[in-house]
């Protein structure tokens, strides 16, 4: 099969739950600075915090679009992040995969 990936290798246990236990989920409301940003609302969200999730899944943290100046440099200055929440879900469908093999495991243990 041709693609445009070169070199695809599954997501590695243990790494893969370490990773998933890592990240922290929250609920949030945007801040006076998101609105002076034109990104703020009054609604409550839920989601992860970029500075977290770079520790453990880096390649899924960008600068925020609305910060990126036209040589790629912070507009604000304080380099704003986004995280790619697609980009996190292989990460959640492998920890499953291998959870669910885990627990098949210590069931057929039990039996």
């Amino acid at each position: 099969m041709t693609g445009v990936q070169t070199c695809a290798l599954p997501i590695c246990f243990p790494v893969t739950i370490e990773k998933v236990k890592a990240i922290r989920g929250v609920t949030y409301r945007t801040n006076d600075v998101a609105a002076s940003l034109g990104i703020g609302d009054d609604r409550e969200h839920v989601g992860v915090l970029a500075q977290e999730i770079q520790q453990v899944l880096p390649q899924v943290v960008l600068q925020a679009p609305f910060d990126i100046d036209p040589t790629n440099g912070s507009i604000s200055g304080e380099h704003y992040l986004t995280v790619q929440y697609d980009k996190i879900v292989p990460l959640l469908i492998q920890a499953i995969k291998e959870l669910s093999a885990e627990v098949e495991a210590l069931k057929a243990r039990g039996s």
